[in-house]
């Protein structure tokens, strides 16, 4: 995982051990951060959004970088 995103999802991890569907309904972090559930504070799913709109702008950015790494290598075609 990126560096730049690590501390988002610790705080997303965070967040959801003290919410109660990991508390009181017993499911997994990643089940609790899959679907919106009422037992799931909002200020976990805004950092749910967050952590995904992270995660989401890394991986549009590699096709980006790996064309400029191509185009800076003077490989000519």
């Amino acid at each position: 995982m990126a560096k730049s995103c690590k501390g988002l999802a610790m705080e997303l991890v965070k967040c959801l051990s003290e919410s109660d569907c990991v508390k009181v309904e017993n499911r997994s972090y990643r089940e609790c951060a899959a679907e919106k559930s009422p037992s799931i504070p909002s200020e976990c799913m805004g950092l749910r959004d967050t952590y995904f709109n992270c995660k989401r702008g890394q991986a549009c950015l590699l096709p980006s970088l790996n064309l400029l790494l191509f185009l800076l290598s003077g490989t000519n075609i």
